[in-house]
C-alpha cells in the first residue's frame, strides 16, 4: 500500500508492485516445520537489525540494531517449532532447550538444532538475541501476518544503532544451564548487591519450590566475600558444614577437620573448638 484516496469521502487504498519478488503467505508453523521458506527474511526485521559476534565472551553471535529503536517498538520475532503441552502425555519434547520459550498457556515455540544457523534459517532472529539480567528489551507475545501467533522481542528504552540487543532467559534455575547460573550468582552479588545469607536462602526456595539443589557456586578469591578455609583455603560457604575457631576464627570445613558432626551437634553442642595453629 502506497497511500489511499477518496471516493464518495470512503478511503480507497492505492497499491503498487513491490520491487522484490518475494511471496509471502499466510504460513504457521507446526510441531515438524519451523516454515516452508526458512531463509525468506521478514523485512521489517531486516530493516531494524543485523547479526554479527556478541561482545558477551564465548556467547557466538548476537542481536544487534541497525536503525533507531524507540521505547516500546517492536525489536525482532520469535518463530519456532510448535510443541503443545497435552494434560497426561509425557514426551520427549520437553527435553532441556536454549530456544525453547513460551507462546501461549498450552503451547512452546522452539528453535531447532538445524535451525540455529543463520544459513539454515534467518526469516526471524530474535533467537540470537543474548541473555542479560540488565537487558534493553524484553518478550512480548505478538501476531504476525506470515507466521500467526509468536513471540516478539520489544524495546525496554530507545536503543541506538550499533548497539547490541539484550533479553532476559528468565529460566528456572533448578533447571538452568552453567553459565545461566554463572551469571545469576555475579548479578545478585555485584548488580544486587546481595548478601550471602540472601543468595542462600533464595537457593532454599528453589529448593522447596521444585525439590532440586542449586549448589551455591563460591565467590572469586579476591572478593570480601571470600572465606578460606584454614585447612584447603577453599570458600567456606553458608550451604556448607563449617566450624570457626574459638582463637583465631578462622572458618574451617567439618570435612577438613575430621570432627563428627552429629557429636558437635549433638552431645558436645555448646562447647568451643581450637584449630591446629591455635591448639
Amino acid at each position: 500500500m502506497c497511500g489511499f484516496q477518496r471516493e464518495f469521502g470512503i478511503p480507497v487504498p492505492d497499491f503498487k508492485d513491490m520491487p522484490s519478488k518475494a511471496y509471502y503467505s499466510y504460513e504457521p508453523s507446526t510441531s515438524l516445520c519451523i516454515t516452508k521458506n526458512p531463509l525468506l527474511r521478514d523485512p521489517y526485521e531486516e530493516r531494524y537489525v543485523y547479526i554479527k559476534n556478541s561482545q558477551v565472551p564465548f556467547a557466538g553471535e548476537g542481536l544487534w540494531a541497525k536503525s533507531r529503536i524507540c521505547k516500546g517498538q517492536v525489536v525482532a520475532l520469535f518463530n519456532g517449532v510448535r510443541q503443545r503441552h497435552l494434560c497426561g502425555v509425557k514426551s520427549v519434547n520437553f527435553s532441556w532447550s536454549d530456544y525453547r520459550i513460551s507462546c501461549e498457556k498450552d503451547v512452546d515455540l522452539d528453535i531447532q538444532s538445524e535451525h540455529v544457523p543463520v544459513t539454515n534459517y534467518s526469516a526471524t532472529l530474535a533467537h540470537k538475541t543474548c541473555h542479560s539480567f540488565n537487558p534493553n528489551s524484553s518478550f512480548s507475545q505478538f501476531w504476525h501476518p506470515r507466521f500467526g501467533l509468536i513471540m516478539s522481542i520489544v524495546a525496554q528504552r530507545d536503543i541506538i544503532p550499533g548497539e547490541e540487543i539484550f533479553v532476559s532467559y528468565n529460566y528456572s534455575l533448578a533447571q538452568a544451564p552453567e553459565w545461566y547460573k554463572q551469571q545469576w550468582f555475579r548479578h545478585t552479588r555485584e548488580d544486587l548487591a546481595w548478601s550471602e545469607q540472601k543468595i542462600y536462602s533464595s537457593l532454599m526456595k528453589v529448593y522447596r519450590q521444585t525439590g532440586q539443589t542449586v549448589t551455591m557456586e563460591p565467590p572469586g578469591r579476591d572478593s570480601s566475600r571470600y572465606i578460606p578455609c584454614g585447612v584447603c583455603s577453599n570458600h567456606v560457604g553458608l550451604d556448607q558444614h563449617s566450624i570457626s575457631c574459638d582463637k583465631c576464627e578462622a572458618w574451617h570445613h567439618m570435612d577438613c577437620t575430621g570432627l563428627d558432626l552429629e557429636r558437635m551437634v549433638g552431645e558436645e553442642s555448646g562447647k568451643t573448638w581450637t584449630c591446629e595453629l591455635c591448639g
